[in-house]
């Protein structure tokens, strides 16, 4: 990502490096934008329509994985969206359980700490425009309504 004089939405400059390119006898400076990291924690909660004994581990172990592999496929800037995380929810546990089954999704998240609202009237979710998401299994729980 290039930059020159860019700031964050907190005023901040991101952090970046300047390279020099020589094409003799020319020299050109090129400063650009290194991206960090945002740590993502995610809560799912799910329900079924039945009352059917079902191990809710079973479902935790099929859908955590998928789920951090759709936050870290996020590029710099771009945001997540509750409804892609319902998705990949839903095809995650397919071959486990019916997804017209499933009566409830309900999708926390925390972004370095802090608990992320999707913008209004939009299922997205937006970080710092100069970093980008990460997180890892320990930091997503997947886990049945009332448990």
């Amino acid at each position: 990502m290039l930059t020159g004089d860019v700031f964050d939405d907190e005023g901040n400059q991101p952090d970046s490096v300047t390279i020099t390119i020589s094409d003799f006898p020319d020299y050109y400076d090129i400063p650009f934008v290194i991206p960090t990291s945002q740590m993502v924690n995610l809560v799912l909660t799910w329900n079924l329509r039945f009352d059917d004994p079902f191990d809710p581990d079973s479902i935790a172990i099929a859908a955590t994985q998928p789920l951090v592999d759709y936050i870290n496929s996020l590029a710099v800037s771009e945001p997540m969206s509750i409804y892609q995380i319902g998705s990949v929810f839903l095809a995650s546990i397919s071959k486990l359980v019916e997804p017209s089954q499933v009566s409830l999704i309900e999708t926390n998240i925390w972004i370095d700490g802090v608990i992320a609202e999707p913008a209004p009237e939009s299922g997205l979710i937006y970080g710092n425009k100069y970093k980008y998401f990460t997180t890892d299994q320990s930091y997503v729980m997947v886990k049945q309504y009332g448990s």
